[in-house]
């Protein structure tokens, strides 16, 4: 017998072997069933129980799922459907709902109802409202299109949501209360408000396109973001209190000629990199306190000045064109390179304009760079201002300004600065007049002044000039006045004196190859020493007065002589060591020719 077989046999052997009961375990049913497969998938009112809408007028008064059939229209004096329910969702299923003159609102929700969904379709032609759910607490519309409405396209209760609608032609095109959001949506051609929501609103990626008054309003403690906002009457974006204005672009808006592209008409508001185009008065107004206005970019404005600030205000500009003028406390941030005939007018204290690394150029016969003369803590820094008729900066009669990091280049002249001026990191060339002019008390390191044509750099009293570059200029190198210091200058190839000084402290300079004296000093009182004067074509330091302290200097090859100095002068004794060898003079205060 074949093993397979015998297997078998011992298997059937086995099950005979079994009580009839343990038998009947191992029995098997019928090998084809009586009856058909029963049904396999749910109906569609087991998945979701939906009611159909058939006809208009209707109402519906009890929760659930409602459709469309189809297109419905009405021309009684009714509203469209009614809901007076909660926890209802209404879809138009593609459909429109089409009302007439004297019909009511499309879609309206009667008495205080929450959790309500009106979806997917178009409303036009309703006497009142497209949709209102005024009265709805955690509603939503989404995509809807409303057009040719009398009143309002949609109405919005308590944190209610409309997402990717569409109102065209309509008194208001959305309306809310507190905690609405409206996201990527279309407005138009509406007769006052595109969007106009209470406190706490969100409102993001949506168009705003020719409104009749606002285009969109929101009241406190809410965001406006990334919105586009053309063409309104009045205000393109307005907010009240801790509101955010980020990232729009509003173009052609305060058409009525008093508004702003967006007004902030209360305090603690942040409105930041914005796009600003064609405004018919103000690009920004905010009359309120401590908002925040930060890189807001405004472009071919027709109205100077471009803003309506209060002075309480925190503000960073940036400046697109010139004429630009800064009348409130700011800082202004230049774009890009600008030219034209005026070019920054500071009209406040408390201004800090950044060039950014750009440059300001004069193209025609009057004006200067900045202009802000009389005003306190100015201060201007990091670029280049160039061929200016008149003044490339001037801040005269100003006090605590400042330059940083500026070029200054072919202007009539550099830069007049007032009161307490501190000048730092600057160049002046080219110059027709002198390159820097400063009052009393000014500061100035490490700059540089080239082939200026009548003094490079000029203080009054009590000023301070460090580590300068002061080379082929053709007035004077350096002057300064009673109570000054220059130290550690370099004063070389000036056509007149390198350093004029009077009643100051003049130490470790070098003077050279000027067309006129190294050191002249002019008054009374200066305290002279450890300066080297070299290949001057006049004298190496004169002195014209008595009582000046001239000591440790060291001079040569000047042409007309090493020192000139008046009678009444304490000096140090004038050793000559032109013959080289060893210097035997154990004075300490010796000055030196070689």
């Amino acid at each position: 017998m074949q093993p397979t077989r015998l297997r078998m046999s011992i298997l059937v052997v086995s099950l005979l072997a079994l009580p009839l009961m343990e038998r009947a375990a191992y029995a098997q049913g019928p090998l084809f069933p009586t009856n058909g497969p029963g049904p396999g998938m749910k109906t569609l009112d087991q998945v979701e129980a939906r009611i159909p809408i058939s006809s208009i007028p209707a109402t519906i008064s009890s929760a659930g799922s409602y459709y469309l059939t189809g297109p419905l229209a009405t021309t009684s004096s009714a509203h469209g459907i009614q809901i007076s329910a909660h926890n209802v969702t209404l879809d138009l299923n593609g459909y429109s709902l089409t009302g007439s003159t004297n019909a009511l609102s499309g879609v309206y929700v009667s008495g205080i109802r929450s959790n309500i969904v009106v979806r997917n379709g178009t409303l036009t032609g309703w006497g009142q409202h497209g949709i209102n759910m005024t009265s709805v607490d955690n509603g939503m519309v989404a995509h809807v299109r409303i057009s040719g409405v009398a009143g309002q396209g949609i109405l919005l209760g308590l944190n209610n949501i409309a997402l990717d609608c569409q109102v065209l032609g309509a008194y208001y095109g959305i309306r809310g209360y507190n905690g609405c959001t409206i996201r990527r949506s279309q407005i138009m051609d509406i007769r006052a408000v595109g969007i106009d929501v209470m406190d706490a609103a969100m409102i993001e990626d949506v168009q705003v396109y020719n409104g009749g008054t606002n285009g969109i309003r929101v009241n406190n403690d809410s965001m406006v973001r990334n919105c586009l906002v053309i063409s309104n009457r009045a205000s393109g974006i307005t907010v009240g209190h801790r509101c955010a204005v980020l990232d729009n672009q509003v173009n052609m808006g305060a058409l009525d000629g008093i508004s702003a592209l967006i007004t902030c008409r209360g305090d603690d508001n942040r409105v930041e990199g914005n796009q600003l185009h064609e405004t018919g008065r103000y690009a920004i107004s905010a009359r309120g306190r401590n908002n925040v206005i930060a890189d807001n970019a405004v472009l071919n404005d027709n109205i100077n000045p471009n803003y309506d600030f209060s002075q309480s205000n925190s503000v960073n500009i940036l400046i697109h064109r010139i004429p630009a003028f800064l009348n409130w406390p700011c800082t202004a941030k230049l774009a890009g390179s600008a030219q034209g005939n005026r070019g920054i007018i500071i009209g406040t204290n408390n201004i800090t304009v950044d060039l950014g690394g750009h440059t300001l150029r004069g193209v025609s016969s009057v004006g200067s760079g900045i202009e802000g003369s009389g005003f306190e803590n100015i201060t201007v820094r990091n670029g280049t201002i160039r061929d200016w008729i008149d003044r490339g900066i001037d801040l005269d009669n100003s006090r605590y300004c400042a330059l940083e990091n500026i070029k200054l280049i072919n202007n009539y002249q550099g830069a007049i600065m007032g009161y307490g001026a501190r000048v730092d990191h600057c160049g002046f060339f080219g110059h027709t007049a002198s390159g820097l002019a400063c009052d009393n008390g000014a500061v100035i390191t490490e700059c540089r002044a080239e082939d200026n044509g009548h003094y490079a750099i000029a203080i009054s009293e009590g000023g301070v000039i460090s580590r300068c570059a002061v080379h082929g200029n053709h007035g004077h190198g350096i002057s300064a006045f009673t109570g000054s210091s220059i130290f550690d200058c370099s004063v070389s190839g000036n056509a007149s004196n390198g350093i004029y000084a009077a009643q100051s402290r003049v130490h470790n300079n070098i003077c050279a190859d000027n067309g006129g004296d190294g050191i002249v000093l002019g008054g009374l009182g200066s305290d002279v020493r450890n300066n080297q004067l070299y290949d001057n074509h006049g004298v190496g330091i004169r002195a014209t007065l008595h009582a000046n302290l001239i000591i440790q200097n060291s001079a040569k090859f000047n042409w007309v002589m090493d020192y000139s100095l008046a009678a009444g002068n304490a000096t140090g004794i004038l050793v000559n060591v032109t013959g080289g060898g060893a210097i035997t003079s154990v004075n300490p205060w010796v000055n030196f020719s070689y």
